[in-house]
């Protein structure tokens, strides 16, 4: 890991903003403090650090529903040594959203990250049996396609009807919660 530059420090992280990863790293810093830099992947956060473009990555490790979080550990584990040192806890807890006129009764496809529909299969099953899963790099990579393609007018073109997000996103984004407290 380098160190620190003069001023404040950069910090990659699993983004968009409003990620369960930048509230971990809100624990850690404040923005006011350091420079967020969001990436699009746990690699890319990790590989931040080795190339020297941030001087410390925030990402998952462990899930407590579905244990090591593959895609962190397989980037620790090749490249160039990094240290860990800090350990931070977020309670967990996702909000069923859509955009601006969708009806929880409309939702047949939910993007989630694999992470997320695992941390709440038992509730979709219970709530929306039948449900797809679409695939999302990240916990708010949906909401921010879901307040893009309503500003533009084209939320029937996306290949999903509603998202599994962190709460704050919700606001963030300017989508509807459909459900709150959505999680095993």
């Amino acid at each position: 890991m380098s160190a620190a530059p003069q001023g404040r420090p950069r910090y990659a992280y699993l983004g968009p903003a409003g990620t369960f990863t930048e509230a971990a790293l809100r624990q850690v810093v404040s923005p006011d403090d350091a420079e967020y830099l969001p990436q699009a992947d746990v690699s890319a956060a990790i590989d931040a650090v080795r190339t020297g473009a941030a001087d410390f990555a925030v990402v998952a490790i462990e899930s407590t529903v579905e244990g090591g979080v593959t895609a962190t550990l397989d980037s620790l584990a090749g490249g160039a040594p990094l240290v860990l040192l800090r350990e931070v806890l977020v309670p967990v807890q996702f909000t069923l959203a859509a955009a601006p006129g969708v009806a929880l009764a409309d939702v047949r496809r939910i993007s989630a990250h694999p992470h997320a529909w695992v941390q709440c299969r038992r509730w979709l099953a219970h709530h929306l049996p039948g449900v797809v899963h679409v695939p999302a790099t990240s916990n708010t990579a949906p909401a921010a396609l879901l307040d893009q393609a309503s500003a533009e007018g084209r939320v029937a073109d996306l290949p999903f009807d509603a998202a599994l997000v962190p709460p704050p996103a919700v606001e963030t984004y300017g989508l509807t919660a459909l459900a709150h407290d959505v999680a095993d």
